[in-house]
């Protein structure tokens, strides 16, 4: 009754006159800091008004819960961590508005000696139990066999002082925060992140009540526009929201210092330059929830689906949902023209009046699904299916790459095959680490293919010869008119299986993925529309499938051995001239093999460090460059690492330059060990090293590289004196150069040496 009343007085405010402010209340889930930045931001900035609310913030105080005090109608908003989906799974009637930290700030700060969960069986850890359990914290306990029956918790006090007095061997932190404190008392600690073991979680989560929503959706999204804004605002204007906090909300008695810090961190966390700012990636929810399951957490049994805890969401339909008007617009229809490639295996060619490969495989699932049959209009070439359909005389490219010349005749839908491009040479050719390297020399390609539009785009000076098809062009190779021949790794590799085993080989990789997707004629949005629905729905495990068919496909070359005894039937001589041929093959094969090894090793030597064994400068240079062009294509993030041995020197002074080189060789196998799988470790130039962390955020990368401070910290190198190294850590952007990036990484680990060395300085 209760609620009932909460939610019929809301509904009146929100339903009065314009011009009076509705009075709404947002709990916290922790005390006022840079965490709520975009709240505060609203309220100044007059973003709540201007959507006509006034609007009350409550910070944590001891025995309140967020989920418990927005369901019981005590405040109409609540901030969470990823706790909420576990909540939701469970039967709690909420909906999630938007999600501001894209990586939990969440971690297990503990003392110095404990550098495992293992570790923490039995000891005494402070934090709630909704920290301890329903967050990434819990997970990666549950991830080592560990309970919340294993551990001693402690209430939290909301300080450091149990932690730097040792009277608790672990806390819950927010990694925007404590370690800050920490460092500044000087205190060593360790930190436990759940990231490391493969937890990734949601963070300050902004939610309702579905009661609430479901009575005034139009209030809770404007609520939530707003919040958004502020945080838009918040992110370029930190220095004047940090003044803001110090005068208004600084509760906790932070420093300005603390809260640029914080700051810092708390973009690393967000990644607005990568995702839209309160998005929610379903497929993520689908892995916390899969996460929950596995632990125990929530029941299989359970029947709620994420899209109704979603209000905006791009998960995949259970089923093609159409609307009425394409419903229509499909019986009246009846059949899609399709155009295609005729000679592009394994994706399609035309065989007859079919198309055959990937591509009609897709076709048929789509047909399905749409119920309306595919007519195929067939071509004797690319370039011909392309003037088909600029002629609109076909609605699809069943199979093709969006290109800014095609987008003036076709949309594209999602692209659901991105496959590499590559360099197939001849065999003695040596490898090609960047096609700079071979801009002078003439290289084949098919007519018409978009990626041939790209690569003028992309190297103004690259001198292309088109063929009409890839045999043709891989003929031109083997003939050595042209250098080399580009195009995708899979229709290559196709190829030389059918045809080219032994005379060509594949040289390198290109710097651009093709990005195939269904073509669809541009003045037909209600197809385009329809036909995006049916790709979307087409689920992972699916598309890997018909990759895996059709990449697998064998072609046995068969010997006509009845030819063979014609020949020896007419004449010894031919057959001993047939055997020398041969043993000449053979001999060509050996060769061949024996340069490919060759090729390998040069490959190897080329980029590797004589005296460690891992990367050189060229080949992480190049790594770099590489990094920096996928984020700035494709969206994503990474990280730097650079580190240099500190007072190196005096080792190699007072014990040797064999010590010395010990001690680099040492510290490039701890450097391998501390990485990730996908991390690229390498010595930048005499005792520094530098580590590329794809996929890493700021803070991901500060915990990798505190890992690797302390392990070489630890180690016993053999010589006398003690040895450590310093850090600078920077989240590259593609917004700024990459010179920008490298000075700002160095000037990182001049800051960490500036520190007093031995220490992880973020950028």
């Amino acid at each position: 009754m209760k609620h009932a009343l909460f939610i019929f007085l809301f509904f009146c405010a929100v339903s009065g006159h314009a011009d009076e402010l509705k009075k709404v209340s947002v709990q916290f889930q922790w005390k006022h800091q840079f965490e709520y930045a975009g709240f505060y931001a609203a309220i100044a900035q007059g973003y709540y008004k201007k959507e006509g609310f006034e609007v009350s913030l409550k910070e944590i105080s001891p025995g309140v819960d967020p989920m418990r005090e927005v369901l019981e109608g005590k405040s109409d908003f609540g901030v969470s961590y990823s706790s909420l989906i576990e909540e939701y799974y469970n039967g709690k009637p909420i909906v999630m508005l938007a999600n501001i930290f894209k990586h939990s700030a969440l971690v297990l700060v503990t003392q110095k000696e404990i550098v495992s969960p293992l570790q923490l069986k039995g000891k005494r850890v402070m934090g709630s139990q909704t920290q301890l359990s329903g967050t990434g914290i819990g997970m990666m306990l549950k991830h080592f066999g560990l309970s919340m029956d294993d551990l001693d918790v402690v209430t939290s006090t909301q300080t450091v002082d149990l932690f730097a007095q040792r009277k608790v061997d672990a806390m819950t932190a927010f990694i925007t925060n404590e370690p800050y404190l920490l460092n500044k008392k000087e205190i060593p600690y360790n930190i436990l992140s759940p990231t490391n073991y493969g937890s990734q979680f949601y963070d300050v989560n902004l939610f309702t009540s579905k009661a609430l929503y479901e009575s005034d959706p139009k209030s809770a999204m404007a609520f939530r526009k707003a919040t958004i804004k502020g945080w838009e605002y918040a992110l370029e204007h930190t220095n004047e929201v940090i003044a803001l906090i110090l005068r208004q909300y600084n509760t906790q008695q932070k420093s300005y210092d603390a809260l640029k810090y914080e700051a810092e961190i708390t973009k690393s966390l967000i990644l607005p330059s990568i995702y839209p700012l309160g998005s929610i990636d379903c497929n993520i929810i689908k892995n916390m929830k899969q996460n929950f399951l596995e632990t125990g957490m929530i029941s299989e049994s359970s029947a709620l689906h994420e899209r109704d805890l979603l209000v905006y969401h791009n998960c995949e339909p259970e089923s093609l949902e159409l609307t009425l008007e394409e419903k229509e617009y499909l019986a009246q229809k009846q059949e899609i023209t399709v155009c295609a490639d005729p000679n592009w295996m394994p994706f399609e060619m035309i065989k007859g009046d079919k198309i055959v490969g990937m591509s009609a495989d897709y076709l048929k699932l789509i047909s399905s699904k749409l119920k309306t049959p595919f007519k195929l209009i067939p071509s004797q070439s690319w370039m011909e299916s392309i003037a088909l359909a600029k002629a609109r005389k076909c609605d699809i490219f069943s199979l093709a790459m969006e290109t800014p010349e095609r987008k003036k005749y076709m949309n594209f839908t999602e692209p659901h095959l991105s496959i590499p491009l590559v360099i197939a040479t001849t065999t003695e050719k040596l490898f090609v680490t960047d096609l700079k390297e071979v801009l002078d020399k003439e290289i084949g390609v098919v007519k018409g293919y978009a990626f041939t539009e790209l690569l003028k785009i992309k190297y103004p000076k690259i001198k292309l010869v088109e063929y009409d098809n890839i045999e043709a062009g891989l003929e031109a190779v083997e003939k050595k008119k042209v250098y080399g021949f580009i195009d995708n790794l899979t229709t290559i590799a196709y190829q030389m299986q059918k045809k080219y085993d032994g005379s060509l080989k594949i040289t390198g990789r290109i710097d651009v993925n093709w990005e195939l997707g269904i073509g669809v004629r541009n003045d037909d949005t209600t197809l385009f529309s329809v036909i995006n629905k049916a790709v979307l729905s087409i689920d992972e495990k699916t598309r890997q499938k018909i990759r895996n068919e059709w990449s697998s496909v064998q072609y046995n070359k068969q010997i006509d051995y009845t030819l063979i005894w014609k020949v020896m039937g007419v004449t010894g001589l031919i057959f001993l001239v047939l055997l020398v041929i041969l043993y000449r093959l053979m001999e060509v094969k050996r060769y061949n093999a024996k340069l490919t090894e060759l090729n390998r090793e040069l490959e190897r030597l080329s980029t590797t460090d004589s005296l460690t064994e891992i990367y050189n400068r060229r080949f992480l240079d190049h790594s770099i460059h590489g990094e920096y062009e996928r984020v700035q294509r494709y969206g994503g993030t990474f990280s730097l690492i650079l580190l240099d041995i500190d007072n190196f020197k005096m080792i190699n002074d007072n014990y040797g330059h064999d010590e010395g080189d010990h001690v680099l060789k040492a510290i490039s196998e701890i450097l391998k060990e501390a990485s990730r799988i996908n991390d690229l470790v390498g010595r930048w130039g005499g005792e520094e090293f530098m580590v590329i962390c794809p996929n890493a955020s700021a803070d991901d990368a500060w915990q990798i590289a505190e890992k690797m401070r302390h392990a070489i910290e630890n180690k016993a190198f053999g010589v006398p004196a003690s040895v450590t190294a310093s850090f600078g850590v920077l989240e590259c952007h593609p917004s700024e150069s990459y010179h920008w990036h490298i000075t700002s990484v160095d000037k990182a680990l001049y800051e960490a040496k500036n520190r007093g060395k031995n220490i992880v300085h973020l950028m």
